[in-house]
C-alpha cells in the first residue's frame, strides 16, 4: 500500500453524500502519490475534473469545488485513482458506540 499526500481539504466542498467511501485522481511522482482533488464521495466532482481537463474549459465554482486546468492527462495513456474511507464532513454526529 502506498501513502498518498492529500494536498486539498474537503471542508470547502458541499457534497451530496459526505461520508463513506471516497475517491481522488492521483498524481504519481516517483513512487509517491499526491491528490489532484480532495478525497470525496460525490462523483460530480470527478465529472467536473475530467470535463475541465479534457475540454480545457474552466467552469468556475460548483458546490464548493473549482478545478483549474492542470493538463494532467496530456500525453498519458492512463491515470491513477485513489480510494479512501471518509469521515463525516457535515453537521451530523457519528454514533461510534455501536
Amino acid at each position: 500500500m502506498k501513502k498518498i499526500k492529500e494536498l486539498q481539504k474537503r471542508s470547502t466542498l458541499q457534497e451530496g453524500r459526505n461520508f463513506g467511501i471516497g475517491f481522488s485522481i492521483l498524481n504519481k511522482i516517483g513512487n509517491k502519490f499526491e491528490t489532484y482533488l480532495p478525497f470525496t464521495a460525490c462523483r460530480d466532482y470527478l465529472n467536473d475534473f475530467i470535463f475541465v481537463e479534457k475540454f480545457k474549459t474552466e467552469i468556475g465554482t460548483a458546490y464548493g469545488y473549482n478545478h483549474k486546468i492542470l493538463n494532467c492527462f496530456e500525453n498519458k495513456r492512463y491515470f491513477y485513482i485513489g480510494v479512501n474511507t471518509l469521515h463525516n464532513n457535515g453537521g451530523g454526529n457519528w454514533n461510534l458506540k455501536e
